[in-house]
């Protein structure tokens, strides 16, 4: 049976950076993830549902 919950280890060399970004924004890290995971995927659906695409952001374009 499937939990509606998801847990997720995060990779140790991200650590740092999310503890430090969660102390930049007042907050832990654990609710820093919950926010940063909400924005993408808002975003995510977002886009998929306007059926637009960032050209931008492809690397092969740019050139990179």
């Amino acid at each position: 049976m499937l939990t509606k919950r998801l847990n997720y280890n995060v990779p140790q060399d991200l650590t740092p950076a999310i503890r430090m970004l969660a102390e930049m924004d007042g907050t832990t890290p654990t609710y820093w993830l919950r926010k940063a995971l909400e924005k993408l995927v808002s975003e995510r659906f977002s886009v998929n549902n306007n059926h637009q695409i960032n050209l931008g952001d492809l690397e092969a374009i740019r050139g990179e």
